[in-house]
């Protein structure tokens, strides 16, 4: 009888085990790229993932298809949108980011949260909430994200729904019901 117990209670373990590993697998965050030392404001910067998508003007999947310089201090990224969560609609979006070692990689697909600019400019540009913070990229089943504040409501979004896989879709489509509420 007790061998059979502690067989079972082994089994449980090894289940619960090997559930956490999933959890913490399928959303990680990223380390930071080289940095050029310059330390941006981040004014936006949300401690809960409903105030970043309530902040954000306009939230898209899409593929990094050029990045330039735009200044000393900047680059500027043009996303191609695969879909648009909220906001207006794009073809191109024109991302403004720091060269804070958090730049978008060009052919890399993300999911973005982007507050858009002063209109200093002719054309519409957008920055990513909280210079990175809004910022998550797909890599293999998994999620990966610049910022760990979000990761403890992504994990039990993917622990409620029995997960083993995430892809930015699924988020997209998580996050457009956490905006409708």
């Amino acid at each position: 009888m007790k061998r059979s117990f502690a067989v079972c209670l082994l089994v449980l373990l090894v289940s619960l085990s090997a559930c956490s590993d999933v959890e913490s697998d399928l959303v990680q965050v990223a380390t930071k790229g080289k940095s050029s030392g310059i330390i941006g404001s981040i004014n936006d910067y949300s401690e809960s993932l409903p105030d970043m998508l309530e902040y954000a003007d306009l939230i898209i999947i899409g593929r990094v298809v050029k990045q330039d310089n735009f200044g000393d201090l900047s680059v500027l990224t043009e996303v191609k949108v695969s879909r648009t969560v909220k906001g207006k609609n794009y073809d191109i979006v024109n991302v403004l980011q720091l060269k804070d070692g958090y730049e978008l990689t060009i052919g890399e697909e993300y999911l973005l949260a982007l507050a858009s600019q002063p209109p200093d400019y002719e054309e519409d540009f957008y920055a990513v909430c909280a210079s990175f913070q809004g910022a998550f990229r797909q890599v293999g089943t998994r999620i990966e994200t610049y910022d760990e504040a979000f990761v403890p409501e992504i994990q039990k979004f993917v622990t409620k729904n029995n997960k083993n896989s995430l892809s930015l879709n699924e988020l997209a489509d998580w996050f457009a019901t956490i905006i409708k509420k």
